[in-house]
């Protein structure tokens, strides 16, 4: 959105510390402060709590219709809800990042190292991460194969407007494609409605067998 208004003092941590808080099974207000140098109250366009960040002050009503699309998708997009997971955070900042690869927030450099690092397979299965064209392939929610693939080129292409930023391991660019982490695509497609429990965990185990399907 690249809108930011205010300055910030930048990241409050240390790398140690910024290390530390990629472990931790879930982030809130203070951690996020921590990264971002950002605290309650406004920042921008943003409105940050304890129950997350929310773009809120976007004047809809003085923009063509065109342009109310294009600003709701973008806050959907960088709506990011407490607590969240280490993994769920990176998508989010992610989703910030203008064409340019410049984010609204600064982020602690070690953090953001981290958690890149971990893209593909780590030593953690659950942190194992595919290309976009995996996705559709393991996970056939339409009987056509090319219907499958339009169906979940929407999704992949604006995973902001479905849901499923959180799924995203990292931002694709240039000739770099899109990486999930299939277990949460599972997770995501089971909360849809859109695949059995059962029909996921088989997909996983068939096509990824270095992500743990328990954990779905």
């Amino acid at each position: 959105m690249n809108n930011r208004t205010e300055d910030a003092s930048g990241p409050l941590t240390t790398p140690e510390r910024a290390t530390e808080i990629t472990t931790l099974e879930q982030i809130g207000l203070l951690e996020f402060a921590e990264l971002t140098g950002v605290g309650a109250g406004r920042f921008g366009p943003y409105r940050v709590d304890e129950s997350g960040v929310n773009v809120d002050h976007v004047p809809l009503a003085e923009l063509p219709p065109r342009d109310q699309i294009s600003v709701q998708r973008a806050k959907r997009a960088h709506t990011l809800s407490f607590p969240c997971s280490p993994e769920a955070f990176m998508a989010w900042y992610e989703a910030t990042c203008g064409t340019n690869g410049i984010s609204d927030f600064s982020l602690a450099p070690a953090f953001k190292k981290e958690m890149r690092s971990r893209t593909g397979a780590g030593t953690m299965p659950s942190r194992y991460s595919c290309p976009s064209q995996e996705i559709a392939k393991a996970f056939a929610v339409k009987t056509n194969a090319n219907d499958n693939r339009n169906w979940w080129g929407l999704r992949l292409r604006d995973p902001g407007k479905y849901g499923l930023s959180h799924a995203r391991a990292h931002k694709g660019k240039a000739k770099m494609p899109s990486r999930w982490y299939p277990d949460v695509v599972a997770g995501w497609l089971i909360d849809k409605e859109r695949m059995t429990r059962d029909d996921a965990v088989k997909a996983v185990e068939t096509n990824f067998p270095n992500v743990d399907a328990d954990l779905i």
